[in-house]
């Protein structure tokens, strides 16, 4: 029996294209931080391991299972291995 369910949307951006973006007038991307829906990374690129950390702290958090987690798959080919997808 389902009790409760979480659809959570959150994308990761590397701190330097962050800031390019918004540089170039791309204010939306402050909004998705602000919202909540966006982290954002120390590395010029997305560390697979900042993802799998936020994956397990939303579980903590929510005590909840995860049942499905869906991404882009440009540039995920690390995430996906990591989490058996490939």
């Amino acid at each position: 029996m389902i009790t409760n369910t979480i659809f959570k949307q959150q994308s990761f951006i590397p701190e330097t294209t962050y800031n390019n973006n918004l540089n170039k007038g791309q204010d939306y991307w402050y909004k998705f931080k602000q919202e909540g829906n966006l982290t954002i990374t120390k590395n010029e690129v997305i560390d697979v391991y900042d993802i799998i950390e936020y994956i397990n702290n939303f579980k903590e958090e929510h005590n909840c299972n995860i049942v499905e987690i869906c991404y882009d798959s440009w540039s995920a080919t690390q995430f996906a291995f990591r989490n058996g997808k490939s």
